[in-house]
C-alpha cells in the first residue's frame, strides 16, 4: 500500500509499504542506514522518480522522517468547494488550484481550510462534507535558500451562502471561477499533479 507520494514539478517520490511477495517490485529497497542524499538530490535537481520500498509500517514512517530533513516542513490545509453542480477554483501561477494555505499556531486543519477558502475566494460559509486526505508537495522557497516540504490536508466543503467570488491578488490569485462538474477536464488538463490526485480522490467518492 502506497502511503506517501511527494510531488515536485512533474516528478514523485514515493513511499511504499511492499509485502514479501513484492521484495522484486521495481525500486529502491529502504533501510535505516541507506544513504538517501545522492537520491533526494537526484529527484530535487534532475527531476528523476524515486520510488522506496518499505517492508514494515515502522520503515514507511522512518523513510519518510528521512525525506522531512531534507526540506523545511510546513503544514497548510484548503478544500474543494461545490455548490449543487458547480465547484470551485482558483487560478494562480498560470494553473487552476484550489484554496489552501498555511495553517496558523493554535488552528486545527479544518479552522484552516475555512479561513482560507474565506481569504482566497470570498466563500466565507463553508460546511465540511468529507474528509479527502493529504498531498505533499515541494518547491524553492520564496523567503529562504532552500525547498519547502508542505503537507496539505483537504476537505470537501460545501457552499451555504453567497456564490459571490473575490480574488485575494495579493495570493497572486488571478481568477476564481465556478465549473459546471461536466467541465472539470478543463482543471484536470491544467493543473499540479498534487492537485490532480486531490481532484480524482474527489471524483472517487462522488
Amino acid at each position: 500500500m502506497q502511503r506517501y507520494e511527494l510531488f515536485h514539478n512533474n516528478s514523485s517520490l514515493k513511499i511504499i509499504k511492499i509485502s514479501t511477495e513484492q521484495q522484486n517490485a521495481e525500486g529502491i529497497l529502504f533501510s535505516n542506514d541507506l544513504d538517501i542524499s545522492p537520491l533526494v538530490n537526484n529527484f530535487i535537481n534532475n527531476y528523476q522518480n524515486i520510488t522506496f520500498l518499505c517492508p514494515t509500517e515502522e520503515l514507511v514512517e522512518a523513510a519518510f522522517e528521512k525525506v522531512k530533513h531534507f526540506f523545511r516542513y510546513e503544514l497548510a490545509a484548503g478544500g474543494i468547494v461545490t455548490d449543487n453542480n458547480d465547484i470551485l477554483a482558483i487560478r494562480r501561477y498560470h494553473k487552476w488550484d484550489f484554496p489552501k494555505g498555511h495553517v496558523e499556531d493554535g488552528e486545527t486543519d479544518e479552522q484552516a481550510a475555512h479561513r482560507e477558502i474565506a481569504e482566497e475566494t470570498g466563500i466565507d460559509n463553508t460546511q465540511i462534507i468529507h474528509d479527502l486526505g493529504t498531498t505533499h508537495h515541494i518547491f524553492r522557497s520564496s523567503y529562504f535558500d532552500g525547498y519547502v516540504l508542505k503537507r496539505t490536508h483537504w476537505y470537501w466543503m460545501k457552499n451555504l451562502g453567497s456564490r459571490n467570488v473575490v480574488p485575494q491578488t495579493e495570493e497572486n490569485i488571478k481568477e476564481v471561477r465556478w465549473f459546471d462538474k461536466k467541465n472539470i477536464n478543463t482543471i484536470k488538463q491544467d493543473t499540479y499533479p498534487s492537485v490532480l490526485t486531490i481532484l480524482n480522490q474527489w471524483e472517487s467518492i462522488q
